[in-house]
């Protein structure tokens, strides 16, 4: 399957956020230049190319994010309970929790909980 616009367009829109982005997001930048299953198959496509990863958030909803590159750590967001706005994390190395026997292709890691804006808030800070 060749290189598309749209393939293009949502790769590089995961690439360059900050932070893992939703199909809501991608289908509101994409400014209903295409349908809702050409999207879900450019993903899935960017998925199974090993480009993105997508990962289950607290509300069920799929977040994607760009693969991480060899030389990079591993990448783990955080995501807050009550704003439901996401942080990036690092880990130093994959886990040592898996036998050596299993070839993993990736293991998606999010916490949740409060983040400083919203507990200074909740304080009256």
């Amino acid at each position: 399957m060749a290189n598309t616009w749209v393939k293009k367009k949502i790769l590089s829109m995961i690439q360059n956020a900050e932070h893992p982005v939703s199909y809501a997001r991608i289908k509101e930048k994409m400014n209903a230049s295409c349908s809702r299953v050409t999207i879900y198959r450019t993903l899935l496509r960017l998925e199974n190319e090993n480009l993105i990863s997508r990962f289950a958030d607290q509300n069920g909803d799929f977040q994607y994010a760009s693969r991480k590159k060899e030389d990079q750590p591993e990448k783990a967001y955080f995501q807050c309970t009550e704003c439901n706005s996401f942080m990036n994390l690092e880990i130093e190395q994959s886990p040592s929790f898996a036998p050596t026997d299993l070839w993993i292709h990736s293991i998606n890691f999010l916490a949740t909980g409060i983040c400083p804006e919203c507990h200074n808030k909740s304080r009256g800070n």
